[in-house]
This record gives structure tokens, sequence and C-alpha cells, in this order.
């Protein structure tokens, strides 16, 4: 890590973007709306996108998130299934790795059977460090991946009758 990495604070470089990414939406007149608990100390910021984070009256647990490394080495979009949401685990990721040539970045996935955790669906951008990050570049590629991933999902998700 170079001198000049090793100045600036991860979590000061964390939270101006997920701050300046805020602003981004704004200005781009941008559907999306971050959860009010959107900046946390792993880099995190939560999206409704369109359909509500639901855990009352027992309904699923699903929202889509943004990740970003505090070192700069990576952003990601994933789709997080908690609670009973997690039985599509299997048909939403083969759904997805249908139209990963849709996307820029490399597409994974994560299932945990254990009930603390939720399964992810994730797509990922490896970065090449926090000095060398273009933020504009960046809050593009977020922005497009979580619209994009919105609209491949909102009608797939209503034919499963998940909500």
């Amino acid at each position: 890590m170079s001198t000049a990495e090793s100045a600036i604070d991860p979590h000061d470089f964390v939270d101006t973007f997920w701050s300046d990414f805020r602003n981004y939406l704004v200005e781009k007149a941008s559907q999306l709306q971050p959860l009010d608990r959107s900046i946390q100390q792993a880099g995190q910021s939560d999206f409704s996108v369109g359909w509500e984070r639901c855990t009352v009256n027992e309904l699923p647990d699903i929202y889509l998130s943004g990740l970003l490394c505090s070192e700069g080495t990576a952003i990601a979009v994933f789709l997080e299934l908690n609670g009973d949401a997690k039985v599509y685990f299997p048909k939403l990721k083969n759904y997805l790795f249908k139209y990963q040539s849709n996307f820029e970045g490399e597409f994974s996935s994560r299932e945990w059977k254990n009930q603390n955790f939720g399964s992810v669906i994730y797509i990922i951008k490896w970065l090449n460090g926090k000095n060398s990050v273009d933020m504009e570049d960046l809050f593009h590629w977020l922005h497009t991946t979580l619209e994009k991933l919105d609209a491949l999902l909102r009608n797939y998700i209503k034919e499963l009758d998940i909500f």
C-alpha cells in the first residue's frame, strides 16, 4: 500500500462515498432510495429499489444492497434473501445468472443454510485501490447495476408470488 493510500482513512472513504452517492442519485432523479440504516461500518448501503424490505406480517425479507470495500479494491451489488425468502434462492440465482452478460462485473453467490445469515447473489467489480478510483465511474456503475437488477427482478419476483 502506498503512503498516499494509507493516509486516507478507510471509514472516511466509505462514508464520503455513500454520502456523495446519495447526492448523485438526487441529481439523476433516480428511483433508488437508500434505506434508513444506509451507512454501516462494513461499507454497505441497502436499497429498497421499488420493493420494500419486508419483515412484517411474515412476508419474506428481500432487498438489494451495495457494498464498497474500504480499501477501494472492490464494489459490489447484491440481492439478499433472508427468512422465508431463502427458499427462492435457487430460482433467483438461475434466473439472474442467465442475464449475467448484460452486466459489467463478476457474478457469484453464497447460500447460507444458517438462519442467521442471508443468502446472497452478487455482482462484483474489482478496483485498483481507493487512490485510483474515479468516483463518477463508480457512481454510474452502481446506479446502473442497481437499476438493471431492479428492472430484471421486479416482474420475476411478482411471478414467484413472493409478496
